[in-house]
């Protein structure tokens, strides 16, 4: 169960990668949701969403996994001989752009970037407007999580009333309006329930 909670990179993920499934990897947060529903406080639900920042975010909705994704940019990186920290450091700095952006099998595009952690050098993300992906806020990210831990087997059709709770409770966000159905968060749920 811990194993699925992380606040920097997934430590599953091969080294030399860093990779933030719970900002970027919308079957890996509906899958590790589900595995810890009605499992945590909502102390510490409200801890791991404050861990999910930045102004907006690129979620990738694809059918890659994010071990298959980390093992198709290592493929990409070893073609470049880039794979040593010195090498890929280079790498990603000579364009004067400060990061690569890679094709994947999907069509998907991923930026790589310098890491800042000596083992997990390659840092990865969705590229914005890349196939597969949709830009989020935060907070609706975090709603989002938040929502689904604590589900309880409740069922994954949300309820306003209940989404509002979580809203003020655990998030400290004001209200949706009554009847918004347009809001990013159901544009999440109904990714997650195709």
């Amino acid at each position: 169960m811990r194993r699925l909670m992380y606040i920097t990179y997934d430590p599953l993920l091969p080294q030399p990668i860093a990779f933030m499934g719970w900002k970027h990897h919308l079957g890996f947060i509906s899958t590790a949701c589900r595995s810890l529903s009605g499992e945590l406080p909502n102390d510490i639900i409200a801890q791991h969403c404050q861990g999910i920042g930045g102004t907006v975010l690129d979620l990738y909705y694809g059918k890659l996994t994010p071990a298959t994704i980390a093992t198709q940019i290592l493929v990409e990186v070893c073609k470049a001989g880039a794979i040593n920290q010195e090498n890929y450091k280079r790498w990603v700095s000579n364009n004067g752009l400060g990061y690569r952006q890679i094709t994947l099998s999907d069509s998907s595009i991923w930026v790589l970037r310098l890491g800042r952690y000596c083992d997990r050098y390659i840092h990865i993300h969705p590229a914005r407007y890349s196939p597969s992906c949709l830009r989020v806020k935060p907070t609706t990210l975090k709603m989002f999580v938040a929502y689904f831990l604590q589900a309880k087997g409740q069922g994954e059709h949300p309820d306003i009333d209940r989404i509002n709770a979580i809203r003020q409770t655990i998030l400290q966000l004001p209200p949706l309006a009554k009847g918004v159905l347009n809001h990013h968060f159901f544009t999440l749920v109904n990714y997650v329930n195709r």
